[in-house]
């Protein structure tokens, strides 16, 4: 999200982008995690796999998540 954008958004707007990102954020990272130990057991049953990487190629939607989290926080912060 851009600074601009957040700024042209309502305060309720606001909090119900906060509250839909505070959900998504740890459901993703909990989701990441067991990704990352089914991933683990199944290289040490099977080797290297391309389901093998797929833990890595979601991360960066999880920082992605928590950066915006953030953004939305400090904006509704500026305004109260």
């Amino acid at each position: 999200m851009t600074p601009e954008k957040l700024s042209k958004m309502k305060l309720q707007e606001l909090e119900k982008q906060e509250k839909a990102l505070r959900i998504a954020t740890p459901v993703l990272g909990g989701l990441l995690v067991v990704m990352f130990v089914l991933s683990i057991l199944l290289f040490i049953r099977q080797g290297f796999s391309a389901f093998s990487t797929m833990p890595v190629a979601f991360l960066p939607l999880l920082i992605v998540n928590i950066i915006n989290l953030k953004k939305v926080r400090k904006e509704i912060a500026s305004r109260k």
